[in-house]
């Protein structure tokens, strides 16, 4: 007498067949209606909203530091013709900027090593000479400088100035082209700038940007 087996043979042709429709269905590819379409790249338009934010709050929360100091009626004032004392410095400064160039926004980072002044007198308060160092962030390459700066409290009794010199963009693809660049600039704690240059062949750039300056040495 035979017994029943609790084990459901399939034939083989049956087992084959189920095989292939399985293989058949992991094939085809799922639908394509719920797939998004890329985006194109934000990071210049960003880079340029961001900084502007920036500027624009640095602009409206000037710290008191960046106003003239009220004159106090219990403070003597120097005897005439006493020579006055400047405060030099030296300062490495962090800086970023939105970077307009050959047709194209983008962002920059980079730093600078400055050695200067400031004095009391409103005509010429301040003078500064630095290295810049500038990288792209979505381009290859960056920006190197030597710049001059001078400042002036005249007329407005906020500190303001110009700054400018030559400069040399490098990249992994061309050789280096140099140029030239001018900014003007406000301090308020932070230092907003607007830059524009040349550099050869690339052509006219344009930089919104922002230097964080940090104090290294005082005397």
């Amino acid at each position: 007498m035979q017994q029943a087996s609790g084990v459901h043979r399939v034939p083989r042709s049956q087992a084959s067949k189920h095989s292939n429709t399985l293989s058949h269905n992991e094939a085809k590819p799922g639908p394509r209606g719920g797939a998004l379409p890329p985006q194109a790249p934000l990071a210049g338009e960003n880079a340029r909203r961001a900084f502007t934010l920036l500027l624009a709050a640095t602009l409206l929360c000037a710290p008191a530091g960046a106003l003239p100091a009220q004159a106090d009626s219990r403070t003597p004032a120097p005897a005439r013709g006493q020579a006055e004392s400047p405060s030099h410095f030296v300062a490495l400064t962090v800086l970023g900027s939105a970077v307009r160039a050959e047709g194209a926004w983008d962002s920059g980072f980079g730093g600078s090593l400055a050695l200067g002044a400031l004095r009391d007198r409103p005509a010429l308060a301040a003078w500064a000479a630095a290295i810049d160092v500038l990288a792209y962030s979505e381009r290859s390459g960056g920006r190197a400088a030597i710049e001059g700066a001078i400042g002036t409290r005249w007329p407005t009794g906020l500190l303001i100035g110009l700054a400018g010199g030559p400069v040399i963009e490098l990249d992994d693809l061309r050789r280096p082209r140099a140029g030239g660049q001018l900014s003007v600039w406000i301090f308020a704690g932070v230092v907003p700038y607007l830059r524009a240059g040349t550099v050869e062949k690339s052509g006219f750039f344009v930089d919104l940007g922002l230097r964080i300056p940090l104090p290294v040495w005082r005397w």
